[in-house]
């Protein structure tokens, strides 16, 4: 059995999917916790950890996006789109925050969540194994044939 390798490890079309599915999923978890009302059980931890916890959550969105559109070799790019998706997203959910009177509009936030985004980002599309599609050792993706030789294949 031969298998192509001009599409991702781990099922090209149907791990896009899973990874958009992903995606979606985990902007709807961090949209639910922006817009609920969370009690403040004692003091904070320290000064910061709001916007600790904004770069936490904001991390899987820039990763999750690398993964989702990835697979590509304009890794730059895609960790900029990450990036800005985490950030559009941010200032969206802060403007829905500032219209909730248990909720506050901060551009500290804002902040944390580019931070977090771009750091899920270039995590998912610059390190090995994480997020981002490499052919098998020694093989090379549909495209990247030498002169003379056919198309790259793995056969089991």
């Amino acid at each position: 059995m031969e298998i192509s390798r001009s599409h991702p490890p781990g099922g090209g079309p149907a791990s896009r999917t899973r990874a958009i599915t992903a995606l979606i999923l985990w902007a709807l978890l961090v949209l639910a916790l922006s817009v609920i009302m969370i009690p403040q059980v004692g003091p904070k931890p320290f000064k910061a950890s709001d916007k600790l916890a904004h770069a936490a959550f904001y991390a899987p969105l820039g990763a999750l996006w690398v993964w989702a559109f990835g697979g590509g070799r304009r890794k730059k790019l895609l960790v900029l789109a990450g990036a800005a998706f985490a950030l559009t997203f941010g200032v969206a959910l802060e403007f829905v925050q500032a219209v909730l009177p248990w909720r506050s509009f901060e551009l500290w936030d804002m902040a944390a969540d580019l931070a977090g985004g771009s750091a899920g980002a270039v995590l998912a599309a610059f390190a090995p194994g994480f997020g981002h599609w490499t052919p098998l050792p020694g093989k090379r993706r549909k495209g990247e044939e030498r002169r003379g030789e056919g198309p790259s294949e793995v056969s089991d």
